[in-house]
């Protein structure tokens, strides 16, 4: 570009700033690269100063924020196999529990079962007992009933037999 001007400048005639042109290297002209290479350096400084930290910031927030994710979800872990083992405890202790209330439970209605049984029995032995002695007792008048009666119907059929009072 300054050779282009300074063509202009130095040449009288616009046929000599064709030449020039056509002589001008399009990809490196004067101090292109180097202004190109600045101005990058700057968009980079620019770049790292200003929109690189809040975005590793933001980074390093998530990061923490997964983390404490993980230890919270570890801890929630562990408390949750720790209530497992304290409801596996509760449930066998429940059914310890359990076990010797229905054995107690048996043992009870098997004493009951025997103390209802042997008072049935004695109940029974003593309705047995009082029905054998009033059996007994109504043997006893029964048999002194007839034998009275048979002394006195022996006597009358000894009298008809006879025909005469005995």
């Amino acid at each position: 570009m300054l050779r282009l001007a300074y063509g202009i400048l130095t040449s009288e005639s616009g046929e000599g700033v064709v030449e020039e042109e056509e002589d001008d290297i399009f990809l490196v002209p004067n101090a292109t690269m180097l202004v190109e290479l600045v101005l990058f350096a700057v968009v980079l400084f620019v770049v790292w100063k200003f929109v690189v930290p809040p975005v590793a910031a933001a980074m390093a927030e998530r990061q923490e924020k997964i983390a404490r994710q993980n230890a919270d979800t570890e801890a929630a872990t562990r408390k949750l196999a720790e209530a497992q083992a304290a409801y596996e405890n509760a449930m066998a202790d429940a059914r310890a529990e359990s076990n010797r209330l229905r054995e107690e439970a048996r043992a009870q209605h098997k004493a009951i079962v025997d103390e209802a049984a042997a008072a049935a029995q004695a109940r029974a032995d003593e309705i047995t007992a009082a029905t054998r002695a009033q059996l007994a007792a109504e043997r006893d008048r029964a048999l002194a009933s007839l034998q009275s009666d048979v002394a006195g119907l022996a006597g009358q059929l000894a009298d008809r037999v006879v025909g005469e009072q005995v």
